[in-house]
């Protein structure tokens, strides 16, 4: 169908002279609703959520047990967004022990907040597969937890019980344990994120060594778990995150990025971008930035061992003086 031509008014400053006024000018558009330029994939929305008390809140009702509610799956399908990609989690993954979550309700531990897990990583990815049985995930591993629980974190979601590598240096078959907590089949992990906003960025690195070092120390820890946990698995695939909120200091962000992509080059599939911009600062998210600040720190590396962009956390900040009011 084509929609009926409409005018534009275009004002064009004379550079002939500084005083001349504006020309108005007159130019049409035409739009064809049924002519496709590029399809856009579902598969590149999804929900990113948070180890936190308000999730027990939505997901559990917090009522003393780990029973899923209603209500999200419900909204979920009555919106008809079958939620083809999930993420967990935010910050709290860095606090966040995921076997405490993965037994029987009454052998349970404690979250970071001093509460029962009732909402654990049983719970997430029931209630995942409850709206969209084939839907993606990205766990995002606490690299405080021990080596050996990232192992059996392999072990409880993407093996069954009669792999050879299903059971942990404790004896536990965790691939049964996962199916013991009702959930049968191998979950379908899309990545493994190493931790969350582990960078310094409030405020960010007075320097590039100073940048670089940590850098070098938060590699040194995803090589280390990412050995461990491929050793149980070596066809699961990791992302590093990029350097947070680049818009700050776009340049230490490249320095960050170019170090992690190098150090771990051939170790990661995907390198985790999170940027968050106010409404009248989306020049911050412009395609050029994320290729001079990521993707060209790849171009000296074999093709095979470059990482690819994955957005897993990107929103427009609220502005604090009311920019974002009706």
């Amino acid at each position: 169908m084509k929609i009926k031509a409409f005018a534009i008014i275009i004002a064009a400053a004379s550079f002939l002279c500084a005083a001349a006024a504006a020309q108005t000018l007159d130019a049409s558009l035409s739009v064809y609703e049924d002519s496709v330029i590029k399809a856009a994939d579902k598969r590149f929305l999804g929900v990113g959520e948070d180890w936190q008390a308000t999730t027990d809140s939505i997901h559990v009702g917090n009522k003393g047990s780990n029973d899923l509610a209603e209500d999200f799956p419900a909204a979920a399908k009555n919106t008809g967004f079958d939620i083809p990609y999930m993420r967990m989690a935010g910050g709290s993954a860095n606090s966040f022990y995921w076997k405490d979550g993965a037994d029987k309700f009454e052998n349970r531990g404690y979250t970071y907040y001093k509460k029962p897990t009732y909402y654990g990583i049983a719970e997430w990815i029931k209630n995942a597969q409850q709206i969209n049985p084939g839907v993606e995930l990205t766990f995002v591993v606490n690299l405080s937890d021990t080596l050996e629980n990232s192992k059996d974190l392999v072990r409880f979601l993407t093996l069954m019980p009669d792999d050879e590598n299903a059971v942990g240096s404790d004896g536990i078959n965790w691939a049964q344990r996962r199916i013991d907590c009702g959930i049968n089949e191998p979950v379908n992990i899309k990545t493994f994120e190493l931790g969350n906003e582990l960078d310094k960025f409030s405020p960010c690195y007075s320097s590039d060594a100073e940048c670089r070092s940590a850098a070098d120390e938060y590699t040194q820890k995803c090589a280390a778990v990412i050995e461990a946990m491929s050793s149980v698995n070596t066809e699961i695939r990791f992302a590093a995150h990029a350097k947070t909120y680049p818009a700050e200091k776009p340049a230490i962000a490249a320095v960050w990025n170019d170090r992690v992509i190098h150090n771990l080059a051939g170790k990661i599939s995907y390198i985790a971008l999170h940027d968050y911009y106010y409404p009248s600062s989306f020049f911050w998210f412009k395609y050029a930035r994320i290729k001079d600040e990521i993707v060209t720190k790849t171009y000296d590396l074999p093709e095979e061992q470059r990482p690819h962009v994955l957005v897993t956390e990107h929103a427009v900040w609220a502005n604090p003086e009311g920019e974002n009011d009706p």
